[in-house]
């Protein structure tokens, strides 16, 4: 299937949507922002519900684990992460832009 450049333009934010709210860095702020301006309506909405089910269900299913991991881990990082309550708040301001 052909795709026509502007298409795969317009689809691929969308899709960095789920790394991009994980990063704690204002240049991955400022590309969402610019995400929820550019973007269609009905595709920021449809990635943001993505996004919120994907964290509700970390949220259920790891909240032990990461309490855990976060007061034993060692392991230097090189990107600062978001907590999932940056992540909900950067949800929350995307829906908002559209």
């Amino acid at each position: 299937m052909i795709f026509s450049e502007s298409s795969r333009i317009s689809q691929d934010p969308l899709n960095m949507l789920p790394i991009l709210i994980l990063v704690n860095h204002q240049a991955a702020v400022d590309i969402i922002g610019i995400i929820g301006q550019s973007g269609s309506a009905k595709e920021v909405v449809i990635a943001v519900q993505e996004a919120a089910e994907r964290l509700f269900q970390a949220f259920e299913t790891n909240l032990e684990e990461a309490e855990i991991n976060d007061s034993t881990d060692t392991k230097p990082t090189r990107v600062k992460r978001n907590t999932p309550m940056q992540e909900l708040e950067i949800l929350i301001d995307l829906s908002a832009a559209g």
